[in-house]
């Protein structure tokens, strides 16, 4: 069995510690994530990943709430902060209110939380930026946040024409919040975190691909995570409890120093670091030496042959019989209907609309073209909440969805409410070249 051990020489421990804000301060970040819209991610977390990741081709959103409860008065400026990590396509970044509550462990593209579909600010993002910062200034949005705190479900972050990841709250450089005001009540002190959590040792079996933590306080109030380096969250094998856990490695691990994190806590707000080794697995020993040759069994005694038996004579060959005539030929079958054309290139095509005041009976006809040669296949939308009117969308009655020509796919919605209303959302259009 091929057991590597590595005993703790220096761990570093990351708590949660009381702020006290008075007129400028960062705001406390509470949870980060990314949703990810390609077909095999769709319904899947990435709360934990170590990245924000926002792109347009396969779409990707960026989700960061931060909490302002502490903040009073009037907010003079709020500066939102973002490490750079990765521009592969540079491209403008728009900031949207999020308008429903979301959890960070469970939130997926196919769950994305509702936002506001006019953006509130936008940042243009270039590879000049990467291990850098970004900042941008969401003072109004900050404001009214402050002042309705039931509110505030975060930012969205998205780009139509980008690729970009930020850093997450799952490294040392998450998104940060800069606020100032000009008054209000000092913060009431934070909740505890409880006991602080600590490793002992940790075990790494790279015959069976197991990964077993031993420690303590792994079950302050939320299971415990355990995040491996780029690898991102381990599977567990059962629930942690206070004092193991067994985590499953992922297949086709290479040797190499890894960063082990282990959080737990509300809010993960217990955080261990550890530098784990992973070593080679060692030479094949020697072959052992042959074992000697058991004795030889004794030969049985031969049977007695038989007597050959008489070959009888061959008899005649019977005539040959005449041959048949030939029958007449069947209808030729019809052909089968022709097969589906393939498709490849597929992407989807984003693109917010949005009109005031539609009158009774009036329609809102949104039309989103593919990319010159590709077709359009399908398409979906999103419609959007108002906090003043948070049902209007039930008001209108989805006519046609269709294609409009080759590349293009048309929605028609029509006002039945006996009033007029204001009518927002999003519309997305699968789009391909058909072989």
């Amino acid at each position: 069995m091929n057991i590597i051990y590595k005993s703790l020489s220096v761990l570093t421990v990351l708590l949660l510690t009381s702020m006290s804000i008075s007129h400028a301060d960062q705001a406390p970040l509470v949870k980060d994530a990314y949703v990810d819209g390609t077909s095999s991610q769709a319904n899947k977390n990435k709360g934990t990943k170590p990245v924000l990741w926002v792109e347009s081709i396969n779409p990707k959103y960026g989700l960061v709430q931060f909490d302002l409860s502490a903040f009073g008065g009037t907010v003079s400026s709020a500066t939102l902060v973002l490490n750079v990590s990765v521009v592969d396509v540079p491209g403008d970044i728009t900031l949207h209110a999020l308008q429903s509550s979301w959890i960070e462990t469970n939130v997926t593209f196919n769950t994305t939380p509702f936002f506001d579909p006019i953006e509130t600010a936008t940042l243009a993002v270039t590879g000049a930026d990467v291990g850098g910062t970004v900042s941008i200034d969401i003072t109004s949005l900050a404001q009214f946040w402050v002042d309705s705190p039931d509110n505030n479900f975060g930012i969205l972050l998205l780009t139509t024409a980008g690729d970009v990841r930020f850093a997450s709250t799952e490294t040392a450089l998450g998104a940060t919040l800069e606020v100032v005001t000009d008054g209000g009540s000092p913060p009431p002190p934070p909740p505890p975190i409880g006991a602080a959590i600590s490793l002992s040792s940790v075990y790494a079996d790279m015959d069976n691909g197991m990964l077993y933590i031993y420690g303590s306080n792994f079950d302050n109030g939320n299971p415990a995570v355990v995040n491996l380096g780029e690898m991102g969250e381990l599977d567990q094998l059962t629930p942690s409890s206070a004092t193991a856990i067994e985590a499953e490695l992922p297949a086709g691990l290479l040797a190499g120093d890894y960063s082990l994190l282990v959080s737990t806590g509300p809010n993960d707000g217990q955080l261990i670091g550890y530098d784990l080794t992973i070593g080679a697995t060692g030479a094949t020993g020697a072959t052992g030496a042959t074992g000697a040759d058991g004795a030889a069994g004794a030969n049985g005694s031969d049977g007695v042959d038989g007597a050959a038996g008489a070959n009888g004579s061959d008899g005649a060959d019977g005539a040959a019989g005449a041959n048949g005539s030939d029958g007449v030929d069947g209808a030729a079958g019809a052909n089968g209907a022709d097969g589906l054309p393939g498709l490849s290139g597929f992407e989807f095509k984003l693109l917010s609309f949005g009109r005031d005041n539609i009158g009774v009976n009036d329609g809102m006809i949104v039309n989103v073209t593919c990319p010159p040669g590709k077709t359009a296949i399908s398409g979906a939308y999103t419609l959007q909440y108002y906090l003043t009117s948070p049902q209007v969308y039930a008001k209108f009655l989805l006519v046609t969805s269709q294609r409009n020509g080759a590349n293009a796919w048309q929605f028609n919605w029509r006002n039945i409410d006996t009033v007029p209303h204001n009518f927002y959302g999003i519309a997305r259009v699968g789009c391909a070249i058909v072989q």
